[in-house]
């Protein structure tokens, strides 16, 4: 797997708050299909987020 650029610490906040809002952020099954798209691994898969 390609290594990905580091996150500014802006870019971690928002990504971090839109993943985390319960009321309109994504869901888990929305969250994988990101992480698929982007080539990233998902850890997380088959959990609640």
């Amino acid at each position: 797997m390609a290594k990905i650029p580091a996150f500014s610490l802006g870019q971690l906040e928002s990504i971090c708050k839109a993943v985390g809002d319960t009321q309109n952020g994504l869901t888990a099954s929305e969250i994988g299909r990101v992480l698929v798209e982007c080539g990233i691994d998902d850890p997380g898969t088959g959990m609640t987020k």
